[in-house]
């Protein structure tokens, strides 16, 4: 069966030519649930034997979403439903689950799924899929339109590429609440390396779409096209839009101006960039009325207009899925083979400690002190207000410890 015609609970694909869009659709707020971790194991396997598909391209289906973290109600329940085992304990069930899942064969699969170890079992099914994705025959891209974080993040880290508007934010708070990453953490490090990321958990910070991109953890940062100056999905001659410049120490000599690279034949710029021509922050074209400063004398961020991050995505997937499938796969491999038992080892390592750390009566208390403070709504406290948590003052993580 095609990727398009597979049934997901919390997926919406559509596919155009040789890509696939798949819309994370989990109203109001896109908190990640086990339904859509299971949606994603199940395009994973998908896309992996789709033929006709040459670049896979994921984004938020709820306006203003991308996935925001893991659902802190789901993550509650499953704490409470779990009982304490030692780390001994935990890391021979999980890795006695991921052999019977790699080696035991369809049959086995589904024993697991329908067993007392289902809830492991879907874990680790989802950290091997993403695994898989460093190796897919397809080019996978995040387009974030809004907040990204925990399980989103993590999970995003092993695209291939991932594109942002400048309102996106990227946050873990998984540190905040007693927690250490599931799955993405040492994907991120590789990314933007170990400091970094610690700091990224230590202080629960949210990244701006430019700190993200000056880090190597975003790609291409789009900016909202200009009322009449033409449109994202242009990318050729892309007027009016493009992605925030990287440093000037990276223009090419010759180029344009400050922090924007010289566009090729085809105005891409050469460090990834598309430009139209203006520098951001320079010099606003003829007729056009400078934007407003605020009071610290910086431009504000132009929010993308919406769709604009997922057409500058397809576009460019639509490239992508030109080439070679089994190409694109063996050269993947060639990137990723080196790691490829310290990192499914490393997987195995996060799931334990996450399995260790769930259970305990500390991260309990953290859970329902942030459903505490949720929003009436139900929209995340790390939205709404996070000073809390970034601080350490909304639970006791470590007295009498």
């Amino acid at each position: 069966m095609k990727a398009v015609e597979q049934e997901y609970a919390t997926l919406r694909v559509v596919q155009d030519g040789r890509v696939l869009t798949a819309f994370v659709e989990a109203p109001p707020h896109n908190y990640m649930t086990a339904a859509m971790q299971r949606d994603f194991i199940a395009l994973v396997d998908a896309v992996e034997h789709d033929r006709s598909i040459g670049a896979v391209v994921v984004t938020g289906g709820v306006p203003g979403r991308y996935i925001t973290h893991y659902d802190i109600g789901d993550l509650l329940a499953a704490s409470e439903g779990s009982r304490t085992r030692s780390r001994r304990a935990t890391a021979a069930v999980v890795r006695s689950v991921a052999l019977l899942h790699r080696r035991g064969g369809a049959t086995a699969r589904r024993l697991l799924r329908r067993g007392p170890l289902a809830e492991v079992h879907r874990l680790v099914a989802f950290n091997l899929a993403l695994e898989r994705v460093l190796r897919s025959p397809a080019v996978w891209i995040a387009a974030v339109d809004g907040p990204c974080g925990g399980g989103g993040l993590e999970m995003s880290v092993f695209f291939d590429l991932r594109f942002c508007s400048e309102s996106a934010r990227f946050v873990l708070p998984e540190l905040s609440i007693g927690l250490s990453t599931t799955f993405g953490g040492r994907r991120l490090a590789q990314l933007v390396g170990p400091s970094r990321a610690l700091e990224l958990m230590l202080s629960a910070r949210p990244l701006d779409a430019a700190e993200a991109q000056r880090w190597g953890l975003v790609d291409e940062v789009v900016v909202s096209p200009v009322a009449g100056r033409g449109s994202v999905v242009d990318g050729v001659s892309s007027v009016g839009v493009s992605a925030v410049g990287s440093s000037p120490d990276r223009t090419p000599a010759g180029g344009a101006r400050t922090g924007v690279a010289a566009p090729d034949a085809n105005g891409t710029a050469l460090n990834g960039t598309v430009v139209d021509g203006t520098a951001l922050g320079g010099t606003a074209p003829s007729g056009t009325a400078p934007s407003a400063a605020t009071p610290g004398g910086t431009t504000p961020p132009r929010p993308a207009a919406p769709g604009a991050v997922l057409a500058r995505a397809q576009h460019r997937a639509a490239v992508f899925a030109r080439r070679p499938r089994d190409v694109v796969a063996a050269q993947k491999q060639l990137f990723h083979d080196p790691d490829a038992t310290t990192a499914t080892e490393s997987l195995l390592r996060e799931l334990v400690a996450q399995g260790v750390g769930v259970p305990t009566e500390r991260v309990r208390s953290a859970l329902r002190r942030w459903l505490e403070l949720q929003g009436p709504d139900g929209d995340s406290t790390f939205l709404t207000d996070p000073r809390p948590w970034q601080d350490g003052t909304a639970v006791d993580l470590v007295r009498d410890r």
